[in-house]
């Protein structure tokens, strides 16, 4: 009896040694199929994920291409993200560039930190302008999608994303709910128009012998809090093609 035992023990190890063999062999001859659809993952689903954010903001905080200016902290029932900032009042936007690029404007600032995120559908930053980075006098930037080849119109740094569609996220230092009449002030210093609209006042003003105003034609939206993106750090393209369907609004803080 032991040693039917024993002779059944080994081949119960042979037939495991085998199965593992059979397994890995199968693995082996599907490993660049496995390894390729990895990667579609990895460079597909942070589109996903963007894009169903993107709808879900669209139908409960503001349409796209507007500028939604959140005037003050969110409380304690908040829900919209998992941890919001307390010391910052936000201003956020998503920017669809298929009919062509944006001008955005930040008007000039010596009195609070400000910085403006400009992420790609990757959510990956690919400029952030403001007072640390490009100066405390403001400035005029052209936000251009990978297709456009035009010429910058002079007055305009470019801002070239990997990809069509652009998610804002500005952050302007706040210091306390005292400090929400200058912030305000400063947040509506901030401008999104079209190159179109931007051409067009620009040339009425020259022709008027002024500068453009700057708070100009771009629209706006003012709110409370919320709308702030999940990180996924994946970036393989120039370009992105067809978008999931919407499903969800954003629910994960960046």
């Amino acid at each position: 009896m032991p040693g039917a035992r024993k002779t059944g023990s080994k081949r119960w190890w042979m037939l495991a040694a085998a199965l593992l063999a059979l397994v890995g062999g199968m693995l082996y001859v599907q490993a660049e199929k496995i390894v390729l659809g990895a990667e579609a993952y990895l460079y597909g689903y942070p589109l996903v994920i963007t894009d169903v954010t993107r709808a879900g903001a669209a139908a409960v905080v503001a349409p796209e291409n507007t500028l939604r200016r959140v005037r003050e902290f969110p409380d304690a029932r908040f829900r919209g993200v998992v941890r919001p900032n307390v010391d910052t009042l936000y201003t956020t936007a998503f920017i669809d560039m298929s009919d062509g690029p944006w001008v955005f404007e930040m008007a000039a600032n010596d009195r609070r930190y400000e910085v403006m995120a400009f992420l790609d559908a990757w959510t990956n930053v690919f400029g952030a302008p403001g007072t640390r980075g490009s100066g405390r006098d403001g400035g005029r930037f052209l936000l251009a999608g990978p297709g456009w080849q035009g010429e910058v119109p002079a007055g305009l740094s470019l801002l070239r994303s990997p990809t069509r569609i652009v998610w804002l996220i500005g952050r302007t230092q706040t210091n306390g709910v005292a400090d929400y009449d200058l912030v305000h002030r400063l947040q509506d210093g901030l401008v999104l128009r079209t190159l179109s609209a931007w051409q067009a006042a620009a040339n009425g003003a020259t022709q008027a012998g002024t500068l453009p105003a700057g708070t100009g034609t771009g629209t706006d939206a003012a709110a409370s809090a919320g709308g702030l993106p999940s990180r996924r750090p994946c970036r393989r393209c120039s370009r992105c093609g067809t978008w999931a369907p919407p499903s969800s609004s954003p629910g994960s803080r960046r």
